[in-house]
């Protein structure tokens, strides 16, 4: 038995460290700057970062997926895609966004710490980031700014666009106004604390950005049927 043991583990700590180790601190040493080269092959270019121990990626011609260790992160990979549209379609992998994130669309790997970084945004946010450079920034931002106050005009203006023509973009994109977007957001990123944290609820309220803590529970409750507190409560029983 305890060979049978040694074994699993052997074999277990083989394929781990079969997987190339990147140190984000220095992504331009040589070794690193080499193994980035070889993934990018095509100039669509991502990083996917998942909590489990791999990534179930689907086959298909013309990209390339390479798993590779990065410290704190449980599972990453660097993918390169052939085509742009498949690139800003297709859903590479067979699991729901809340288990993977992905980067947003880059030529290359040159920012690796950057994609990372958009990857994790992504799956906290449990989002994919829209084939638009601006909406794909915009939801970046509001995924890393969730208790941030401010309007949709002040949001466009960082991009250089009309309130009119950026909500029209963002809805093009994403499906959704820019309003019910961070609706959305604030209330995930709520539920995920209030199942998963000590938190305070009104600790809770002011990080998904809901200043005053009366208006956040009618907002929970007539989006979820429950407040604050009750789902708390149904989400930790057993």
């Amino acid at each position: 038995m305890r060979d049978a043991v040694q074994r699993l583990l052997t074999k277990l700590k083989a394929h781990r460290s079969s997987r190339p180790s990147i140190d984000l601190g220095r992504t331009n040493d040589p070794e690193t700057r080499r193994l980035l080269e070889k993934v990018r092959l095509y100039e669509n270019c991502y990083a996917a970062v998942s909590k489990k121990s791999e990534i179930p990626a689907k086959k298909q011609p013309g990209w390339i997926c390479q798993p590779v260790e990065i410290a704190g992160i449980p599972f990453s990979v660097l993918i390169s895609l052939e085509d742009r549209m498949a690139a800003l379609s297709a859903e590479p992998f067979s699991v729901p966004p809340s288990d993977v994130g992905i980067s947003m669309v880059h030529k290359e790997f040159t920012a690796i710490d950057r994609m990372i970084h958009e990857a994790q945004v992504s799956q906290s946010c449990t989002v994919r980031f829209a084939g638009h450079p601006i909406v794909s920034a915009a939801q970046y931002y509001l995924g890393n700014n969730l208790a941030a106050q401010f309007t949709i005009k002040e949001l466009a203006a960082q991009y250089y666009i009309s309130e009119s023509y950026f909500g029209e973009l963002f809805k093009r994109f994403v499906g959704i106004s820019v309003n019910q977007y961070v609706k959305n957001l604030r209330l995930n990123k709520a539920m995920e604390l209030l199942s998963g944290t000590n938190a305070n609820v009104k600790e809770i309220a002011g990080a998904c950005g809901y200043q005053d803590y009366g208006y956040f529970g009618k907002v929970f409750k007539r989006s979820c049927g429950l407040t604050p507190e009750q789902y708390r409560k149904q989400t930790r029983k057993g």
